[in-house]
């Protein structure tokens, strides 16, 4: 019997190692972009994973509450800083929108982008920076690997400081 368990525990740490190894996969599961409410990525965090359709609409950041039982709170007019790499999952294009129903200003942020701190942005058609500092009120999430719809009405993250 102890013959047994032991050549059962080798195989399932064999089995851990190799599932585990470095660079034995690419970034697999659910694409995810995730955020913060305060800059490098500090303080209380969202991740919002695509839906099985391909994307995630979140109209109104009101209605998502922070993620613990003893806090009060949403996430409308509260992100400071994101990433759109899919954090160990896929990356995704991110659409964020200053006003709930997306409206206001939209800026695209494109997959496997980082942004420690959404001010001082520099985006296409503003010739001067924008800030997103506890601005962003509605998102759209998309899978890179589906279609993503045209959204003329966005512009693009061209760099940020």
């Amino acid at each position: 019997m102890r013959r047994l368990l032991s050549a059962l525990a080798a195989f399932a740490l064999a089995w851990v190692a190799i599932v585990t190894s470095p660079g034995t996969a690419a970034a697999a599961g659910t694409p995810r972009a995730q955020f913060w409410d305060a800059t490098g990525y500090q303080s209380w965090k969202l991740d919002k994973d695509v839906w099985s359709q391909g994307y995630a609409l979140i109209p109104d950041l009101s209605k998502e509450g922070l993620s613990c039982w003893f806090c009060s709170g949403n996430w409308d007019n509260r992100i400071s800083s994101l990433s759109t790499t899919g954090g160990g999952q896929s990356p995704v294009d991110l659409f964020v929108y200053t006003e709930k129903g997306y409206g206001g200003t939209c800026v695209h942020i494109p997959a496997n982008t980082q942004v420690s701190d959404v001010r001082d942005m520099i985006v296409s058609g503003i010739g001067y920076p924008i800030s997103l500092n506890n601005e962003i009120s509605s998102f759209m999430v998309y899978d890179i690997n589906r279609p993503v719809p045209d959204h003329p009405e966005c512009h693009l993250l061209l760099s940020h400081l």
